[in-house]
């Protein structure tokens, strides 16, 4: 149940119920065969495929996560100021 919870909101689950970006071990890229394709493979007990429209350098994988680092940064930063005020200022 953890494991579908950590795919489904993100790694950390600090952040699950905070609406920021998820930090998902996905990559968007990966090639999804058909099952006629899969049908084939077995029948000819081949498995080797290229992956012509895989990401093997995760490039979008490793855009995901700067967006939610990054989103993560500026939400502690505001709650951090936000407290800081209220304990200094009232």
């Amino acid at each position: 149940m953890i494991d579908n919870a950590k795919a489904a909101f993100g790694q950390d689950f600090m952040w699950w119920l905070i609406p920021t970006h998820p930090e998902l071990k996905v990559n968007y890229m990966e090639r999804v065969w058909p099952k006629r394709v899969i049908k084939k493979m077995y029948k000819t007990e081949e498995f080797d495929r290229e992956q012509e429209d895989s990401d093997p350098d995760k490039k979008q994988y490793a855009i995901e996560q700067r967006k939610a680092k990054r989103e993560k940064q500026l939400l502690s930063l505001v709650m951090f100021a936000a407290v800081f005020g209220w304990i200094f200022f009232l």
